[in-house]
C-alpha cells in the first residue's frame, strides 16, 4: 500500500514519538509517524504535527472496527447461525462496543484523572460472563483498586464506570476484540479457548485489513502527507 517508502517499527508508542522528534531534530525530512490516539491529549504532541498522524479513533483496532473488519471476521469464525440469530454481525460487534462502555469510561478517566489504573494487569476476559456476556463490573473495579500503587475510592470509580465514555465511538479497540472472544467461545460461535484468545483474534483482524484500509480516507490521507498521491 505504501510503494518506495521504508517503513520500520520501533516497539511501542513511546517509542515512535521520541524518535520521530529525534529526527525532527536531526533535521531529516520526508517521514511521517503513526500511533494510536489512545485516551492522551493531543496538546502533547502540538510539536509534531507536521510529522504526526494518529490512526481513526482511539487506536488501530478501533479504527478496523469502524471499518467493518471484525464484523466481517466474526462470519468466518463464528457461528453464522449464532451471529444471524443475534440480529448479524454488525449489532454482535455494536452490542459488545456497548458492553465494555465501563471500561472505555475508566481508561479515559484514569488518564484524565491521573488515576494510573493498572488495566494491563486484571483480565477483562476473566470479568466477561460467557454464557450471559455481561460484565462484572464491581468486580472489574476491585481488582483494577487491588492491583494500584495509589488508586481512588471504588465508589469513585465506579461512578466514573457507570458514567460513561465522553463519545460512542471512544473505546480501545482491543477491549472490544476481546469481548467478542468471549463471545465467539458460545454465543457466537463454538471456538475453544486458544482459539478464541484476545490476541489471536486481534491479530486475525489486522491480518484480514488490506482492502478495507486501501479504500480509507485514512491511507489516502497517509499517501498524500508521503507525496505518494
Amino acid at each position: 500500500m505504501l510503494p518506495d517508502v521504508d517503513v520500520f517499527p520501533v516497539d511501542g508508542k513511546s517509542n515512535v514519538i521520541a524518535t520521530a522528534r529525534t529526527l525532527v531534530q536531526w533535521v531529516v525530512e520526508n517521514f511521517w509517524c503513526v500511533t494510536d490516539r489512545d485516551f492522551d491529549d493531543p496538546r502533547h504532541l502540538a510539536d509534531l504535527s507536521a510529522v504526526h498522524c494518529h490512526y481513526e479513533l482511539t487506536d488501530l483496532e478501533a479504527m478496523l472496527i469502524h471499518y467493518g473488519v471484525l464484523s466481517d471476521l466474526i462470519m468466518h469464525i463464528g457461528s453464522s447461525a449464532k451471529i444471524e440469530k443475534w440480529g448479524g454481525p454488525e449489532k454482535v460487534v455494536n452490542d459488545l462496543v456497548i458492553l465494555v462502555e465501563p471500561v472505555s469510561a475508566l481508561r479515559e478517566s484514569s488518564r484524565l484523572n491521573g488515576w494510573g489504573l493498572p488495566f494491563d494487569d486484571v483480565s477483562l476476559t476473566a470479568k466477561i460472563d460467557k454464557s450471559s456476556l455481561t460484565l462484572n463490573l464491581n468486580s472489574y473495579c476491585r481488582a483494577l483498586i487491588s492491583k494500584s500503587s495509589a488508586p481512588p475510592t471504588f465508589q469513585t470509580v465506579l461512578e466514573a464506570a457507570l458514567k460513561g465514555p465522553s463519545a460512542t465511538d471512544v473505546y480501545r479497540g482491543k477491549d472490544v476484540i476481546t469481548a467478542i472472544s468471549v463471545a465467539l467461545r458460545k454465543c457466537v460461535g463454538t471456538l475453544p479457548m486458544a482459539a478464541a484468545d484476545p490476541d489471536h483474534v486481534a491479530a486475525q483482524v489486522r491480518g484480514s485489513a488490506g482492502l478495507a484500509l486501501s479504500r480509507s480516507k485514512w491511507l489516502e490521507a497517509l499517501r498524500e502527507n508521503l507525496g505518494l498521491s
